[in-house]
């Protein structure tokens, strides 16, 4: 069985390591996910470990300007600002985020 081979970048490389390789989702959003993710996991422990909740004072809090994402920077403002861990929640449900861009 032949298998099919291309030049890409002075590399030979097969059309099924190609294929894989293909980004569809394009690079840029890949990127956009990859920083949601990790942007979202570190305002969900300060979320959770809030000054009121477990004693992490909010000085402790990393810089808002850590996160890089619009989205995120709403979320941090509604959990930095909150009285309460439940106040943080009220603001949490009432933000309008789009994620999708």
């Amino acid at each position: 069985m032949a298998c099919d081979t291309r030049l890409r970048l002075g590399r030979v490389e097969t059309a099924a390591a190609a294929a894989i390789s293909s980004d569809p989702m394009g690079r840029r959003s890949l990127k956009r996910v990859d920083c949601l993710r990790h942007e979202l996991k570190a305002l969900r422990f300060m979320l959770e470990h809030a000054e009121s909740f477990r004693g992490v004072a909010r000085a402790d809090f990393p810089d808002r300007g850590d996160f890089q994402c619009a989205e995120s920077h709403a979320i941090y403002d509604a959990i930095a600002g909150a009285t309460s861990v439940e106040d943080a929640r009220r603001t949490l449900l009432g933000l309008d985020l789009d994620f999708r861009s």
